[in-house]
């Protein structure tokens, strides 16, 4: 006669299959943010490659606020995207939604969300006004005005004197960031342009990702933010973990 199985059997052998689903999504899931991990450096690396191609190309000195004043219409986005030619590089692949573009006022991300300029101004050809990375604001030799910026600012790539952690851009809720070494970040702050922008946890194990002025990207976990040179004279210690 042949053999079937019971009902306890089948329950028996639903749970097992279960108990190893459940043990294999983890996995999964950490090796799919991985994969959008590394994505992520290849992307704010990329940033980092057009920015060194405009420095390179105008005497080493770094890119105003607004790089063609008096016109405010270009900001970074525009500019370096005559370089790298890519809507793609804005997203961080960890970030699960984009705003609407053009929204009627600014729209400022999260650690899974990106960011929006109000009524298209940063918009520039196939490019779109809105993203998840930063430039760092103390790269910046002219101001909202186009006054030169103050020493505190790094105004030709020659004068940094540790490129390789020097960051450029990262993972951000905002456009621009300039953290100050006195600052004490949390993760609802992005009202002024300090590290509250970017103290997030976009790739787990409270990591975000950035490039650096000599053309390296990295991870780096947000307590370890301040050991980097953010700008002249950047006093390094550790912040907190949320």
């Amino acid at each position: 006669m042949k053999k079937t199985f019971t009902l306890i059997e089948l329950l028996v052998v639903i749970a097992i299959i279960g108990i190893l689903m459940s043990m294999l999504l983890p996995a999964v899931s950490k090796a799919r943010e991985v994969t959008r991990t590394a994505l992520c450096i290849n992307n704010t690396k990329q940033l980092g490659v057009s920015y060194i191609l405009f420095t390179s190309e105008n005497n080493s000195m770094t890119m105003g606020k607004y790089p063609f004043f008096p016109s405010k219409l270009k900001t970074w986005i525009g500019t370096l995207y005559d370089y790298h030619e890519s809507t793609e590089i804005m997203k961080c692949p960890s970030v699960t939604h984009l705003p609407l573009d053009s929204p009627a006022v600014n729209e400022m991300g999260s650690a899974k969300t990106g960011w929006a300029g109000d009524n298209g101004w940063w918009k520039i050809g196939p490019h779109k006004g809105r993203g998840s990375y930063a430039i760092n604001s103390w790269t910046f030799s002219t101001d909202n005005d186009g006054v030169a910026t103050n020493d505190n600012f790094y105004k030709n790539i020659d004068e940094i004197e540790k490129p390789s952690t020097t960051p450029i851009f990262v993972d951000s809720i905002w456009v621009d960031v300039s953290p100050h070494w006195n600052h004490s970040p949390t993760t609802t702050d992005g009202s002024n342009n300090g590290a509250g922008r970017i103290y997030l946890d976009r790739h787990y194990s409270k990591k975000i990702n950035l490039s650096m002025i000599d053309g390296s990207a990295r991870t780096v976990k947000i307590n370890k933010l301040f050991h980097l040179d953010w700008r002249k004279n950047f006093q390094h210690r550790d912040l907190p973990l949320f």
